[in-house]
């Protein structure tokens, strides 16, 4: 398999809107098969496929924030993905969303837990026409509520990508 033509093909499928694609390419250029490692790169295709609902890419992108690759780490971030992601699947992908989400949450406050668990409520809102799954809800040993939701939020560019004309 030539990974060269493999990023070829992905990018194809990806800059049309294609989730799978999207993941995939990400992931290349996470691990820098077929074009130079570049994990900002592997971020922005992961945000626009985990846009579209694919708990792959918020899984990924779980991973991205808490480690701070390719992105500002950020903790509160990192646990609204991994949230997001649990809710969003089944089996090996939700259990290490939320393995992950938890070990996160151990060195964070309750407020930014809160703050994380009301960015994982405004993104489904935003993406999934309020539906909003049980799997968001704090866990009642860590004491956490959830406060109402507020408007405006402000985003970064990392969390808004865009493509520019060398991804397409």
């Amino acid at each position: 398999q030539n990974d060269a033509e493999a990023v070829r093909w992905y990018r194809l499928a990806a800059v049309q809107g294609h989730a799978v694609a999207q993941v995939n390419l990400g992931g290349l250029y996470q691990a820098g098969l077929g074009v130079p490692q570049n994990d900002a790169r592997a971020v922005r295709w992961y945000r626009l496929a985990a846009d579209q609902g694919s708990a792959v890419a918020q899984l990924q992108l779980g991973l991205r924030y808490r480690d701070g690759r390719g992105v500002v780490q950020d903790d509160e971030t990192a646990h609204m993905w991994f949230n997001i992601a649990a809710s969003r699947d089944t089996g090996d992908i939700r259990d290490d969303a939320v393995t992950n989400r938890d070990r996160v949450a151990e060195r964070m406050t309750s407020r930014q837990i809160t703050e994380a668990q009301r960015r994982a409520f405004e993104w489904y809102e935003t993406h999934s026409g309020n539906l909003l799954p049980l799997i968001l809800y704090p866990r009642i040993d860590k004491g956490v509520t959830v406060e109402p939701l507020t408007t405006g939020n402000a985003s970064t560019d990392e969390e808004n990508p865009t493509l520019s004309h060398e991804d397409e």
